[in-house]
């Protein structure tokens, strides 16, 4: 069984959107997303077009970040518990808190980049993005 097969069996919505890049039903596709999303909450994706090297890659980039002591996690911390850029530590969010309920917060972490195509490509890989603010 393929994965994306256990997903839809599951009840979890699954959306090619080659329509959607290659142009031939775009509407249809942003109509089918945003319906996943208010339905579900969240859907797999196909034929988004990206190789898989490169999704190999970032999922290594990301593991190895998240491996790091918590010392070097949170030396991209955002300020202020601002969540759109940085590192999110555990305890930062309680989704079930945003609805009412006392419950303990969430056991996730995250780390959350700006616009990437603000950042200037000729920019070395060192420290951080004056435009996006991205390490």
């Amino acid at each position: 069984m393929s994965p994306v097969s256990s997903f839809e069996q599951a009840g979890i919505p699954c959306l090619d959107l080659t329509p959607f890049r290659e142009g031939t039903d775009p509407l249809g596709v942003a109509k089918a997303f945003g319906a996943a999303l208010e339905e579900v909450g969240f859907v797999v994706i196909t034929g988004h077009g990206i190789p898989e090297a490169i999704i190999q890659t970032a999922y290594e980039r990301a593991r190895a970040f998240f491996d790091l002591p918590l010392e070097q996690k949170m030396e991209v911390v955002t300020p202020d518990r601002v969540k759109n850029q940085g590192y999110l530590p555990i305890g930062i969010e309680s989704v079930a808190a945003t609805r009412g309920a006392e419950v303990p917060y969430d056991l996730c972490e995250a780390l959350v980049f700006n616009d990437l195509f603000r950042e200037d490509p000729q920019r070395p890989q060192a420290g951080v993005d004056p435009d996006s603010g991205n390490l």
